[in-house]
């Protein structure tokens, strides 16, 4: 497991650099290079031949012409400020396509592949969060984004206390987990669900462990669904809140 969390953070260590995948050259970036996108497929950053149509998707990004011209970005290349999220993923998760610092995964949410019937990717992350003035239990709960026909919570496999520690979080570099700390069982699967009187001012990891896909398959374009992730404490109290993505390639 351990090592599993050292690749994640690898993948989250772009953040440095202002991307959202461990690629620092991706398709659909300015400069060109054709490869694997942020988001995970092996499209070319442009077509040979454009269209004008609005509801053609010369990129392929799974956003339509018409929606990259009235945004303002480029419809022929899948990542145009080159933060290594795609536009289609920048739009859906309402954050900037044109500010290389303004992505999902730099406001410390979570972006998984999740190819049908194939292994996610990554296939853990890191979700550091620090408690309040008070010690308290921490767990985590998660809720499907109702707006569309598909439970995505069914690809989340777990979201478990990481006991061990040492792992700096994401979003504050310098800032360690705790490790040590006690933990609960709660449904005696062996995995631990919660921590158990956390001190004040504590930052604990949790480990977000992305199921496999077994039930949404590619359609003709890429497609993305979410669940929104709350840490609360004594089972009562939403402490933070995160956002999971999962992109379906086609």
């Amino acid at each position: 497991m351990l090592k599993e969390i050292v690749l994640a953070l690898a993948l989250l260590a772009a953040l440095a650099l202002g991307g959202c995948s461990s690629e620092s050259d991706g398709p659909g970036t300015a400069d060109g290079d054709a490869d694997t996108d942020a988001d995970g497929d092996a499209d070319a950053d442009t077509d040979t031949e454009t269209s004008t149509d609005p509801d053609d998707d010369n990129d392929g990004d799974g956003l339509p012409n018409g929606i990259e011209e009235e945004i303002g970005t480029n419809p022929n290349i899948i990542d145009t400020d080159g933060d290594g999220c795609s536009d289609f993923m920048e739009w859906f998760a309402g954050t900037d396509p044109l500010d290389p610092s303004s992505n999902p995964i730099a406001e410390g949410d979570f972006i998984f592949r999740e190819p049908y019937a194939f292994d996610p990717q990554p296939a853990v992350s890191v979700l550091a969060v620090t408690t309040g003035d008070a010690t308290a239990d921490l767990s985590t709960a998660v809720t499907d984004d109702t707006t569309d026909d598909e439970d995505a919570s069914a690809l989340v496999d777990r979201i478990s206390p990481n006991a061990e520690g040492g792992i700096e979080d994401p979003l504050h570099p310098g800032t360690f987990c705790a490790g040590g700390l006690a933990t609960a069982d709660d449904d005696d699967d062996s995995i631990p669900d919660r921590f158990v009187a956390v001190p004040p001012g504590t930052t604990v990891c949790f480990d977000v462990v992305p199921a496999s896909n077994q039930t949404i398959q590619p359609s003709s374009a890429p497609q993305i669904f979410k669940v929104f992730l709350d840490v609360i404490a004594d089972e009562a109290t939403p402490i933070d809140s995160r956002t999971i993505y999962f992109y379906v390639p086609n």
